[in-house]
């Protein structure tokens, strides 16, 4: 197997990243310049497409919608998409405090590219929740002790899969219900975001 590393530079704060298959461009955020970037898959042409993003965290790919969604830890906490090439007539925040949501620290983010839905985590309020593309039909699948402090997130099939820093491991559960919930991977030290792509 072969591995490529490839420097990015003035990326001190490199916190989610994203593939776009269908295009093989990489998409990322960075927390301390407040960009949000896409490049080629080594990292070559790589372009600004949006700037400003306070606390930056997470970030999901709909190539198949032309959209990336991502998440805002700031004081006024939200989760926003974005036209894949950066269009600002097409950003809408879609989860925010500002407009009434129930959001902290939205920690982690994934799409369900065969539903339309997107699920996140917020860390902060501890619990896991859906909605569709524009932020409507807001569902919350697991709360409190279930989802105490969620870090990362997978959906595959009817299942959703996270790590969590409280109970030091991966769970699951039904994507829809929170029932069948499990914790599976016990004793993890170190978190690691990872994506589920079939």
């Amino acid at each position: 197997m072969k591995f490529t590393l490839f420097s990015l530079k003035d990326t001190n704060g490199l916190e989610g990243i994203a593939i776009d298959w269908i295009n093989d461009k990489l998409y990322w955020v960075d927390r301390h310049t407040q960009h949000m970037y896409v490049s080629e898959l080594d990292g070559r042409n790589r372009k600004t497409i949006l700037t400003k993003i306070e606390d930056a965290r997470a970030i999901a790919v709909h190539p198949g919608k032309g959209y990336v969604f991502f998440t805002s830890w700031h004081l006024q906490a939200y989760i926003a998409k974005i036209g894949m090439n950066g269009d600002k007539n097409t950003l809408r925040r879609i989860v925010s405090t500002v407009g009434g949501d129930n959001l902290a620290w939205p920690n982690a983010l994934t799409i369900d590219y065969f539903t339309d839905k997107i699920w996140w985590a917020d860390a902060h309020l501890d619990y896991i929740a859906y909605s569709d593309l524009n932020g409507n039909n807001k569902h919350v699948v697991l709360k409190a002790e279930h989802a105490p402090h969620a870090f990362s997130l997978a959906v595959f099939d009817d299942t959703i899969f996270w790590s969590d820093w409280h109970i030091m491991g991966i769970a699951s559960a039904n994507k829809f219900t929170g029932k069948s919930a499990e914790q599976f991977v016990y004793s993890l030290n170190i978190f690691l975001k990872r994506n589920i792509y079939f």
